[in-house]
């Protein structure tokens, strides 16, 4: 039988050991599982919003232009200046679309110029635009049909007007008047589309111009 005298001593001994326990050192996972516990959950962001935070870690810079005929014919002069270029032709909306959006992904200025066989209207020049990023600089060339835009080619004069109305309307959006330029100057293309040597270095001038590339480029 264990005496009050061995129970008083096993007693305090209970007591020393527990009064020793906050002495000892948290481990540092202790630590981090506390205040992962303490901390507010984040809140659960939308589709929208994952997509704008990926977007504003991209490097976007230089300045691309996408489009048909000029823009072929505009391309040693571009290059030469150090713009990129992606001349491709498209027969609807829905290329210009997929078009402009593939090639203009990591770059700070995108020149656009291109009209297809059924003409632009203002609703379509804007999905390009808001696919793009209206905070981005966008320059959108205004087009000039072969021999005057005469006969088939009636939607000249639609399309333009479409595109210097839906520009007019963003901060960061600016209008190359390719069809005001080479009416004035007729001299610097074959035909109205295909460019000449003088229509070359004056289309790379313009485009370096509007997209703010310091003087001399």
């Amino acid at each position: 039988m264990i005496g009050w005298r061995s129970l008083s001593a096993l007693a305090f001994m209970a007591v020393a050991s527990g009064a020793a326990l906050p002495w000892v050192m948290p481990s540092h996972s202790s630590e981090r599982v506390a205040s992962q516990a303490n901390a507010p959950l984040a809140p659960v962001r939308a589709g929208a919003e994952i997509a704008a935070a990926a977007a504003a870690t991209t490097t976007l810079s230089g300045t691309i232009v996408v489009g048909d005929e000029p823009v072929a014919g505009a391309t040693k002069c571009l290059e030469s200046r150090g713009i990129d270029v992606y001349p491709q032709p498209a027969n609807t909306a829905e290329d210009l679309l997929a078009m402009v959006s593939r090639a203009s992904r990591d770059y700070a200025v995108v020149v656009i110029h291109t009209g297809h066989r059924d003409g632009l209207v203002d609703g379509q020049i804007e999905q390009v635009i808001d696919a793009v990023g209206s905070q981005r600089r966008i320059v959108w060339a205004t087009i000039r049909l072969p021999y005057g835009g005469t006969g088939g080619f009636s939607f000249e004069d639609r399309t333009n007007a479409s595109i210097r109305s839906v520009m007019d309307r963003y901060p960061e959006s600016r209008v190359l008047d390719w069809h005001a330029m080479t009416s004035n100057h007729p001299d610097w293309t074959l035909d109205g589309l295909n460019l000449t040597e003088q229509g070359c270095r004056e289309y790379a001038r313009k485009v370096a111009k509007l997209s703010g590339l310091p003087r001399g480029t």
